[in-house]
């Protein structure tokens, strides 16, 4: 048996030849691998963004629905009335009491015809809570940006 020694120029052709096939090898075994991950990368961009859009559609969907709840309360001529009547410091105590009773009943209403209201309340513009659906709302006289403020 022949000893395998760096010196001959056998031994040195051979390395210099195992490096050429090598090199190609590794050349495509690195693309192949570059454009494996870009793939892989577009298509969880891809589906990243189609969850993006289904996400915006349905907040987009229940905020509408919110807003048509609103305006429904805002633009009803009754809700006016009574509101007119409670407001009113000249109204009698009974009479104001039993208009509230009506509009929180009315609430409660629209509490069980859509799902997902634990509360609804009548607010004024300076953040006063007027009418709640929840009992222990009359315990706080403002709501503000960060929360209620006890009264």
């Amino acid at each position: 048996m022949s000893r395998f020694s760096f010196k001959s120029l056998r031994s040195r052709l051979l390395i210099v030849l195992l490096g050429l096939t090598a090199l190609p090898a590794l050349l495509i075994g690195g693309l192949a691998n570059y454009n494996a991950r870009q793939t892989i990368e577009q298509r969880v961009i891809a589906q990243l963004n189609s969850i993006v859009d289904l996400k915006k559609e349905q907040i987009n969907v229940w905020l509408d629905d919110r807003k048509a709840d609103a305006r429904l309360l805002a633009d009803n001529f009754l809700i006016e009335e009574h509101f007119t009547e409670i407001l009113d410091p000249r109204t009698d105590p009974q009479r104001r009491t039993a208009f509230s009773g009506f509009l929180i009943d009315n609430l409660h209403g629209v509490q069980k015809a859509r799902t997902g209201y634990r509360e609804i309340m009548f607010v004024d513009f300076g953040g006063k809570v007027i009418l709640s659906t929840c009992e222990w709302m009359k315990h706080f006289i403002r709501l503000s940006a960060i929360g209620l403020i006890e009264g």
